[in-house]
């Protein structure tokens, strides 16, 4: 389910502030994150919480308005942008070719990994425990005999 703040027409212009690209980079707004924002629920619940705190009209000096006072509701809509934004095929390929490196997570297609040696927990293991066990008895010594 789509959620409304795609009908908000302020979302792709904030878009296109946050995340103006550059250097090879898209724009935010080229990418049409908009979609890819108001279709997951938790990117779409921190988008809407920023656009509910900005005014109709949103520029720069908005946005950093919001940015110092209401950091609760910044925060959480810039990791949303910055989610979405990075994990497009076509920024991750302008990051392929600037850096050389696959820009893919590492685990479980990427670099290869030595079988487990278990062996490695025999020292830690025959340590035993480093806490007391709330499940022994713990009944109170009688008050006179407290020291």
């Amino acid at each position: 389910m789509t959620h409304p703040l795609l009908n908000d027409p302020r979302l792709a212009p904030l878009l296109a502030l946050l995340l103006p690209g550059g250097a090879g980079f898209p724009s935010a707004a080229e990418l049409g994150l908009t979609s890819r924002i108001a279709d997951d629920r938790r990117l779409a619940e921190a988008m809407a919480g920023l656009l509910d705190a900005l005014p109709p009209r949103v520029g720069p000096a908005e946005i950093a308005a919001v940015e110092r006072a209401r950091p609760e509701v910044f925060g959480p809509a810039i990791v949303a942008v910055y989610s979405a934004y990075y994990t497009h095929p076509q920024v991750l390929a302008v990051i392929e070719a600037a850096t050389g490196y696959r820009a893919a997570p590492p685990q479980p297609e990427g670099y290869a990994m030595p079988p487990f040696d278990p062996a490695m927990l025999a020292v830690p293991a025959a340590r035993g425990s480093h806490w007391r066990d709330p499940r022994a008895d713990t009944t109170e010594t009688e008050p006179e005999k407290r020291g």
